[in-house]
């Protein structure tokens, strides 16, 4: 069973209103793409999937008929972007819509998208302004990484692979040309303490956007070399006192002899 979505760009051209007889071919091309790109959220159309095109009257109008299982995942989206939220939607489909906002304010189009099985038709125009709740969730921080460096530098994207020692993951983390210049340690390959600024979720405890502020060695607390061996000295000092506790209290006075 086919449902349809409609598609419908509103525009004016030399003072007259666009229709499917004399909408100009670069916007006619535009939007027949990018109608295509929402429908398919990035994703490439099954073989045996039958969508099927026709161009209505009413400005420049397209309804696509599509099976009611791709539909249901396109109506979820347009659900959501019904309330003006974008979080969750469909990336390519949120790409989408961002060219045509951008597109209302630059030449004044307006897009609608409409289905009879939607309360009412999602209009972007001068006015839209889709927002991104999820985006609440995220605060600035600094924090200190532990990790190995796998990768430091670029020529167009200077950057900083970290692999986190606690879980394995790996971070891009920006900087500068001239940060790295002025490092006097290689620092590649080696386990590193790296202070960053960026963004945390709350919820997930993600980050994003790092920004280095500085990198240095790991202080070891010991040199486990050097301990092992203090220990075999006093090991082999101590091996002719038969009770070491009542030796010490002899010599702090503390015995009864």
């Amino acid at each position: 069973m086919t449902e349809s979505l409609q598609f419908t760009l509103r525009a004016q051209v030399d003072d007259q209103e666009v229709t499917p007889a004399s909408i100009p071919l670069t916007l006619f091309t535009q939007f027949n793409d990018q109608v295509q790109a929402f429908i398919f959220g990035g994703a490439k159309p099954r073989k045996q999937e039958n969508i099927r095109v026709s161009v209505e009257s009413g400005s420049y109008r397209l309804r696509v008929e599509l099976d009611s299982e791709r539909l249901e995942r396109i109506e979820k989206d347009l659900q959501v972007l019904q309330t003006g939220d974008k979080a969750g939607v469909n990336p390519r489909r949120i790409e989408v819509l961002g060219k045509w906002e951008a597109a209302s304010k630059a030449e004044g189009l307006v897009y609608e998208i409409g289905s009879s099985r939607l309360p009412r038709s999602i209009s972007i125009d001068r006015e839209t302004r889709f927002y991104d709740s999820s985006q609440r969730f995220w605060v600035t921080t600094e924090k200190f990484l532990h990790g190995t460096v796998l990768d430091l530098g670029g020529t167009k994207k200077v950057n900083l692979h970290l692999c986190l020692k606690d879980s394995g993951k790996t971070l891009i983390i920006n900087t500068d040309a001239e940060y790295l210049r002025r490092q006097e340690e290689n620092h590649l390959y080696k386990e590193r303490i790296v202070q960053v600024r960026g963004e945390e979720h709350l919820v997930t405890g993600e980050l994003r956007n790092l920004w280095l502020l500085q990198i240095r060695p790991v202080r070891r607390k010991a040199n486990e070399a050097a301990l092992r061996e203090r220990i075999a000295l006093g090991t082999e000092s101590w091996k002719d006192i038969p009770d070491a506790n009542t030796w010490l209290e002899d010599l702090r006075g503390y015995g009864n002899g």
